[in-house]
């Protein structure tokens, strides 16, 4: 679902911001495994620490995207 405010009808995608989640209550194991991954090793230019956050009460990921400035 997304959600748009009229009064911006040109909006900028450089500054723009998505996010979404993953429920993994039904599969433990993947989300241990991505919990406890080693950052430096596993994911590339540190995405777990700026990109995903783990609620481990429901065993959901949520992932962000944004423009850092990287082209």
């Amino acid at each position: 679902i997304t959600g748009f405010n009229p009064e911006y009808t040109e909006p900028n995608p450089d500054v723009m911001v998505s996010v979404a989640s993953v429920d993994l209550s039904g599969n433990k194991e993947l989300f241990d495994a991505l919990l406890q991954a080693n950052e430096k090793e596993d994911y590339s230019n540190d995405l777990k620490r700026e990109n995903l956050i783990f609620d481990e009460k429901t065993q959901t990921v949520w992932i962000q995207w944004y423009n850092d400035g990287v082209v």
